[in-house]
């Protein structure tokens, strides 16, 4: 979502999502390192929305602008919608197909395993899709991971299974 706002007299649009729907895996795995070092609601949202705005400050923002934007963004305050078995995810016309995961390779579950273990695995998002989102019949190799920004720019609720799945392990 795009808000034309106005500070110390010059007009600015910020963007910034208003859904689960809007915000790309890249946004929320931002979201996510933020979430981890600020508590406080207004500053988590004021330094996300600079953070998705190139480092712009925004605290000369008005309030009254601002609070709209909170008001569009209560969804961060819920979990991620959980019902959504999708199983495949289109790009640019291409589909890549969720696989099975009680039929991993050794390979692909040692490098599940290592970006698990790899300090937050929430920031390796785009590296755990590379495994797990492929084309039909395409089989595991490490050329896959150059796809990792491709899976960054998708919308997280695109492939919300997934996730879900890559969040259960990380809690175990």
């Amino acid at each position: 979502m795009d808000k034309l706002i106005n500070i110390d007299g010059s007009e600015l649009t910020i963007n910034y999502p208003s859904s689960w729907n809007e915000m790309t895996v890249k946004e929320y795995i931002l979201l996510n390192e933020i979430l981890e070092k600020q508590t406080n609601t207004l500053l988590l949202i004021t330094e996300y929305l600079e953070a998705l705005n190139g480092g712009m400050s925004l605290r000369r923002m008005k309030n009254s602008d601002f609070q709209d934007i909170i008001k569009s963004m209560t969804f961060i305050k819920t979990e991620l919608p959980k019902d959504n078995q999708i199983t495949k995810v289109t790009i640019d016309g291409q589909d890549y197909n969720l696989i099975d995961f009680k039929e991993l390779t050794v390979a692909e579950s040692i490098d599940l395993s290592f970006l698990m273990e790899q300090g937050d695995p929430i920031k390796n998002l785009g590296k755990f899709f590379c495994i797990v989102l492929r084309k039909p019949l395409e089989e595991w190799n490490t050329k896959l991971w150059e796809r990792e920004s491709m899976f960054l720019n998708i919308p997280v609720s695109s492939i919300i299974y997934a996730f879900n799945f890559f969040l259960h392990i990380k809690k175990k």
